[in-house]
């Protein structure tokens, strides 16, 4: 459970008090039909570059038919990390602003999602070796009992081979749909949720 990446939480400083929390720098790796070869170094380090990619959690992409396919050819090819984003329910309308785009609304979110927890434990079933990463769960959004279970659930089933990316969210809309602790405070469950993931 120590293998965490931290987003701050956006709008009135309620980023949790924590700051960031070390996880594996992803190496430098460059794939070459399928096969690992060093190609470019970094100036300090000379590590080599590893690429990863974004699984479909929406969309026509989004059926375990295509995602299997998709997951299976990237590691094929040499991919080393699939990515899985986290929402629960988009809002029909809603006032908070989405803070990673111009327009401030979520972009091709128009279709029901898949659930982040399930569709992770989907990805490191249907691969051997590369790791899953949440990017990123929205702490709150779930008990802290309970995502504490899944999350060690996943990463034994998997081999070892989940990495839990976490912020506190921003979609003031969602957290009411969903039940979640007051917005407002989401900096500071996020904190003690984080403390029970580790006690757990």
């Amino acid at each position: 459970m120590e293998r965490l990446a931290k987003a701050p939480a956006s709008g009135n400083g309620n980023s949790s008090s924590l700051g960031p929390i070390p996880m594996p720098v992803a190496r430098r790796s460059c794939y070459i039909r399928g096969r690992l070869q060093p190609r470019h170094e970094t100036a300090r380090s000379g590590a080599p570059i590893e690429f990863g990619l974004t699984i479909p959690n929406r969309g026509p992409m989004a059926t375990p038919e295509a995602i299997r396919a998709l997951a299976a050819r990237a590691e094929e090819s040499g991919f080393v990390r699939f990515a899985v984003s986290d929402l629960i329910v988009v809002p029909k309308s809603y006032a908070s602003r989405y803070p990673y785009d111009v327009s401030g609304k979520l972009v091709g979110y128009s279709r029901d999602c898949l659930e982040q927890l399930i569709l992770m434990t989907h990805v490191a079933a249907v691969t051997r070796e590369a790791r899953i990463l949440s990017a990123v769960v929205v702490v709150p959004h779930r008990p802290a009992v309970f995502t504490a279970k899944a999350v060690a659930t996943m990463d034994v089933l998997s081999g070892g081979r989940i990495d839990l990316g976490i912020g506190a969210g921003w979609l003031h809309e969602e957290f009411e749909a969903v039940g979640a602790p007051d917005f407002d405070a989401r900096g500071r469950v996020t904190d003690e949720y984080l403390e029970a993931f580790r006690t757990l």
